[in-house]
């Protein structure tokens, strides 16, 4: 286990590799990490901004409460599966950020559940390749896979359900 806590964490780089079974970050500490890889998994509980772009990550990646500021889970090979659930943002933030999951390859179930993201654009999800099924339900607002001039669709090998339905 990795945990990191501090006003503002950031783990980069393209050559390097974060070993272990997780890697937390609590509190309200930034998260960045991009082109490497990741052993483990990645959890990330209560905090406000989280990019995780370009990883290869080889277990679960597991956001709970937290991204007031965003959500960035974009173009990563996530063996495991994905559960993005209670996060929010009902303010804008002190800087521009978007809340998107997209571009992904999951090896298994995608959850997305009861998240609100109430300011700003609705939340994206589509481009990403998942090997289990596609579940969300309980967000407001609901996911879109669409943008101006761009629409994403998911490719599902399970089932998708609830919200997610329509996002193939």
């Amino acid at each position: 286990t990795v945990d990191l806590a501090a006003p503002r964490v950031r783990t980069a780089g393209s050559t390097e590799s974060i070993t272990g079974t997780r890697l937390a970050i609590p509190g309200f500490a930034t998260s960045s990490l991009s082109n490497g890889t990741i052993v483990g998994g990645v959890t990330a509980t209560n905090v406000k901004d989280v990019a995780i772009v370009g990883m290869t990550i080889r277990q679960d990646v597991v956001v709970h409460r937290g991204t007031d500021y965003g959500l960035e889970l974009n173009y990563n090979r996530i063996w495991g599966g994905v559960e993005v659930a209670g996060a929010t943002r009902t303010a804008m933030p002190p800087r521009p950020s978007v809340w998107s999951i997209r571009y992904n390859t999951t090896g298994e179930t995608m959850t997305v559940d009861d998240n609100q993201v109430t300011v700003g654009t609705p939340p994206l999800l589509g481009g990403n390749v998942i090997g289990g099924d596609l579940v969300c339900g309980g967000n407001n607002l609901p996911p879109t896979n669409s943008e101006p001039g761009l629409t994403a669709p998911n490719i599902v090998a399970g089932i998708p359900y609830g919200q997610c339905a329509t996002l193939i």
